[in-house]
């Protein structure tokens, strides 16, 4: 949606859109510039993280939008999803269903990126409603996102002391992890774990 949105906006100017998609790679500013400058493109939109410096450097080279993830304290303009309203949104739905014992699942942030403003906003909304978080319940993956880290991590999670009734988690791919593990234990979700 967001690249058909994008598209129908770009018609209108006569723009074209070219797609270029980058797998995690340290050269990924370098790769973007020189895609750009062979398309002939006049600006980049991103749609994934990039560190500061090497958003600078793409910078020096094209004006650029970050959609979605961005980099915090950027000098770049970016489109976002308001992360503290729509963690607080959930978290009320997830209190208004008798839930309490609410954990958090997310990347690490490193380099300035949005976790933190999830991780915060999951805090703040704990607290307003005085309630106690363990502290094996806030979980942080090192980036990139990975079932297989997001499993193990589910597991841990699941099998604790004391078990969440709840899991908030920032990406589908650590909400598919965390599911399969309450499956593999047995624990039934939404009755057990929402």
């Amino acid at each position: 949606r967001m690249i058909e949105g994008i598209i129908n906006v770009l018609r209108t100017q006569q723009i074209y859109l070219t797609t270029y998609i980058q797998t995690e790679s340290d050269s990924v500013a370098e790769d973007i510039i020189a895609f750009a400058m062979d398309k002939r493109a006049e600006g980049i939109i991103l749609a994934t993280r990039i560190p500061g410096e090497k958003l600078s450097a793409l910078q020096a080279h094209f004006p650029c939008v970050q959609c979605f993830e961005h980099t915090i304290n950027a000098d770049c303009p970016y489109v976002s999803t308001d992360f503290r309203k729509a963690i607080a949104k959930m978290m009320n739905h997830l209190f208004s269903l008798g839930r309490s014992q609410i954990a958090f699942v997310s990347l690490i942030d490193e380099c300035g990126y949005t976790a933190a403003q999830r991780r915060d906003a999951y805090l703040q909304n704990m607290r307003e409603q005085g309630l106690q978080v363990a502290p094996d319940w806030v979980v942080q993956l090192t980036p990139p996102v990975s079932f297989d880290h997001a499993m193990a991590a589910g597991m841990r999670l699941l099998t604790g002391s004391a078990r969440p009734d709840a899991v908030i988690c920032t990406s589908d791919v650590f909400a598919s992890a965390i599911i399969r593990a309450a499956q593999t234990l047995g624990i039934q979700v939404p009755e057990d774990v929402v």
